[in-house]
């Protein structure tokens, strides 16, 4: 009987030598997330199963772009703000519903383009603990295309496209019936606005024909997010519109002095 407790008691320790018990481990359903300026978005990691929430420690941190930046901590079952970046702190939560279904949810408001970048997850439970990291992008569609025209000169317009978004965009300009690109005529300028978005303006200078379009393209990563089409002769027509009303105007003082004298003559 001895002999068989000991051989048991053998078995028993192999098993525990070769099949630990399983480690404390954090997850991801998702590691990639995208999500528009101005909205929200939730960012989740996974861990194992625990004896109670009120033990775990949750670090949510942004560690790319550097400099690393702590956006929420929970520490064994409490929110501690100490070390959390300004602007987090106002706009970062926890799921606390999320944490009895093993979920570390981050909840981040109001996004900007700034918050895209790298977010570590750091899960802990006693003197056990993993990690794991997500990307968030942060994405501002396209504006609708503001266009303008301007004549350059006697026989040429300058046709101009406007718009503003969030990854850097492509401007491709197209003409005439078999769409011929132009885009190695025309001249981008981008600038950054407040919001870090990108505001680019493309113009392209065209000479009069009869009968002809070009049209603007506002890429992102392949993609058409806005397009615009200006026609001519309708454009040659505003502007050589424009510029006999403009003639009018500045000639309309000289032709009443001239009037004035030949009434004065008589």
């Amino acid at each position: 009987i001895v002999a068989m407790i000991h051989f048991k008691c053998l078995i028993i320790s192999v098993i525990l030598i070769c099949f630990p018990p399983a480690l404390f481990t954090v997850s991801l359903q998702e590691s990639n997330y995208e999500a528009k300026l101005h909205e929200d978005v939730r960012l989740e990691c996974l861990f194992s199963s625990v004896e109670s929430p009120s033990n775990l420690t949750v670090i949510w941190s942004r560690v790319e772009p550097k400099q690393a930046v702590e956006v929420y901590r929970l520490e064994r079952g409490k929110e501690n703000h100490l070390y959390t970046s300004a602007m987090f702190i106002q706009r970062a939560q926890l799921i606390h519903e999320q944490l009895k279904k093993n979920r570390a949810v981050l909840h981040l408001k109001k996004l900007q383009i700034k918050d895209s970048g790298t977010y570590r997850c750091i899960v802990k439970v006693k003197d056990d603990g993993d990690y794991k990291q997500v990307t968030l992008s942060v994405t501002a569609p396209y504006a609708p295309i503001k266009k303008a025209i301007m004549k350059t000169g006697q026989d040429e317009v300058e046709l101009s496209c406007e718009s503003q978004g969030f990854p850097s965009a492509q401007v491709i300009w197209s003409g005439g019936q078999q769409h011929t690109n132009l885009t190695e005529m025309s001249n981008s300028t981008t600038r950054s606005t407040d919001e870090d978005l990108i505001h680019i303006i493309s113009k392209l200078t065209v000479k009069r024909d009869l009968v002809n379009n070009y049209t603007c393209s506002f890429l992102v990563k392949g993609e058409t997010q806005q397009t615009a089409t200006f026609s001519i002769p309708v454009v040659w027509i505003i502007v050589r519109f424009l510029s006999a009303v403009w003639t009018l105007i500045l000639t309309a003082p000289i032709h009443c002095k001239a009037s004035i004298g030949e009434r004065d003559g008589m």
